[in-house]
């Protein structure tokens, strides 16, 4: 992955002094470059089936909200590749509970926000995951054996017999908006007081509580109960109905992150057991009537 990419970085920035392997897996490499003028980071991603095109989008939402991503010095949609400006240290190295408040609460500003450009985001290469999509979905992710391989038997009988509760939710569901797909404290970063989410690669138009989950999920092993109750609530009061929708929205949201992680499994691994799967597989479980 690195053919061609050191001078390509060298093409956009000045005074480089280092460059690092930040990150590396199968899905990504992420470089950290040290320049006379501070840290900059190249991300050359795999684009799978149901992700985003993340270089393009990031070009429009760097325009649309360039208070609330990383600065995106330059792009190559074609290769993958972008350079963007350093975020600070992640939440996940912060304890304070205000930061993680205040990033769900900008979240829901910019879903709301979101509404306006649904085309624009679409059209640079955001996912289309609207419920009518998840509802045309459901039957053959549940018929998918693979990724129900890690549930045993009475679960996957359970989990099938909800195929109608969950066709009915996707029908119930709305609004839509932009969705970041993987909000967690990891893909938050914190820099001189500011906040900027990046990793937009999971990023669909969806439901805006599909976003919800994942960042509970990360609170709950770093805050109290209430504390996680308090982000729970106080986002859900940000949308018309909050309470009765997420009741609607949560098992659809399991499904979307199961779907999700499944991806990516059959691309890294396809023969390992497929714990985080599972695991939201099993929380739909949880919404059984």
């Amino acid at each position: 992955m690195r053919d061609g990419v050191d001078e390509w970085i060298h093409q956009h920035l000045k005074h480089i002094k280092s460059i690092e392997v930040a990150q590396e897996w199968a899905l990504s490499t992420v470089l950290r470059i040290h320049t006379a003028s501070g840290d900059v980071y190249f991300k050359a991603g795999v684009r799978l089936p149901l992700s985003a095109d993340e270089p393009r989008l990031m070009a429009l939402l760097a325009r649309l909200y360039p208070d609330d991503l990383p600065a995106l010095i330059a792009f190559d949609a074609e290769r993958g590749w972008m350079l963007i400006g350093d975020v600070g240290t992640d939440l996940r190295q912060q304890t304070d509970f205000v930061l993680w408040h205040r990033a769900l609460m900008r979240l829901v500003l910019l879903q709301h926000d979101s509404v306006a450009h649904l085309d624009q985001l679409l059209e640079a290469g955001c996912r289309d995951g609207r419920p009518v999509r998840l509802d045309a979905l459901v039957d053959t992710l549940l018929a998918n054996d693979a990724m129900l391989s890690g549930l045993d038997a009475d679960e996957v009988r359970r989990l099938r017999a909800l195929a109608p509760l969950l066709h009915r939710n996707c029908r119930a569901l709305e609004p839509v908006t932009l969705v970041h797909g993987d909000f967690h404290g990891a893909n938050i970063g914190c820099k001189d007081g500011s906040l900027y989410f990046f990793d937009w690669s999971e990023s669909c138009i969806a439901h805006p509580f599909f976003d919800l989950p994942v960042m509970l999920h990360d609170a709950a092993a770093r805050f109290s109960p209430e504390q996680v109750a308090t982000l729970r609530d106080d986002y859900l009061a940000c949308w018309e109905d909050g309470a009765r929708q997420w009741q609607i929205a949560a098992p659809l949201a399991a499904l979307h992150h199961a779907m999700m992680y499944n991806g990516v499994a059959e691309f890294v691994n396809p023969d390992k057991p497929r714990v985080r799967v599972s695991r939201w597989l099993r929380e739909i479980l949880t919404h059984e009537p």
